[in-house]
């Protein structure tokens, strides 16, 4: 398992100071986001930062697109393609809509899946692997609704991300992980309360070492990243990788 940094945990930060933290924290890569440091359609910005992080030894793990199947023009992925090709990554992560699901209409949950599979056909040729995120707020908030709503796209180059959630206990976060296991190619990790409160990654060692060797025993896996740092430090962020990539490797 790669072990990385989801860059929008530091929003605020350059490419290059999130490129040198990473580096020194003995991370292998990041996951560049497409909101701020790698916006959608600019290549020659995804050029330049494909450039610095094989300069420093790194891999671009995914490209976090912000892109919400749904909510954007299908045509628009082309320029996340774009990027995501310029990049060097394989990986790019949507969201199923962004709605909760007591929100989500019988038509918006269709366009949400036909739109997706739009973007794993507009992929698929180029090698790419569209995952939707285990997350609050859009049609994969829960696991049923996650595991159903990736069943429903049914395309062979579409995956899941996952990640603890913060609203259920640590035993029903494994399960989360075991039934979402096979169709899983990234994790994201983090250490919160259900007040949003962020702790160091140690604090919760055990854990989040449960999750990885769960994790370990699918070959889908490609990396786990750092999240949402404690006081969004860097200093925190490096300790984090620390404990990652003891628990990870």
């Amino acid at each position: 398992m790669k072990t990385g940094l989801c860059s929008v945990s530091f929003r605020k930060l350059t490419v290059e100071e999130i490129i040198a933290a990473v580096k020194d924290a003995g991370l292998d890569g990041i996951e560049w986001g497409g909101d701020v440091h790698v916006p959608h359609g600019d290549v020659e910005k995804a050029r330049y930062v494909a450039k610095l992080m094989k300069e420093a030894g790194l891999e671009t793990l995914s490209y976090g697109t912000y892109y919400y199947s749904g909510d954007h023009a299908v045509e628009d992925f082309k320029g996340v393609i774009d990027c995501a090709l310029a990049l060097g990554t394989k990986i790019l992560r949507v969201w199923a809509g962004s709605k909760t699901l007591t929100e989500v209409t019988d038509e918006y949950r269709a366009k949400i899946i036909a739109d997706t599979k739009a973007l794993c056909e507009m992929a698929k040729p180029h090698g790419l692997t569209v995952a939707y995120e285990y997350h609050g707020w859009t049609l994969t908030e829960t696991l049923e609704s996650a595991v159903q709503a990736y069943a429903e796209v049914g395309e062979e180059n579409m995956k899941m991300y996952w990640q603890p959630s913060i609203f259920k206990s640590d035993e029903e976060n494994m399960e989360a992980l075991k039934a979402m296991l096979p169709s899983c190619c990234n994790l994201h990790m983090f250490h919160w309360d259900a007040e949003y409160h962020r702790y160091a990654l140690e604090e919760g060692a055990d854990v989040v070492k449960q999750y990885l060797d769960l994790a370990k025993t699918s070959p889908n896996i490609y990396g786990v990243m750092l999240e949402f740092i404690k006081d969004d430090s860097l200093e925190q962020m490096k300790a984090d990788a620390a404990v990652l990539n003891k628990l990870a490797k």
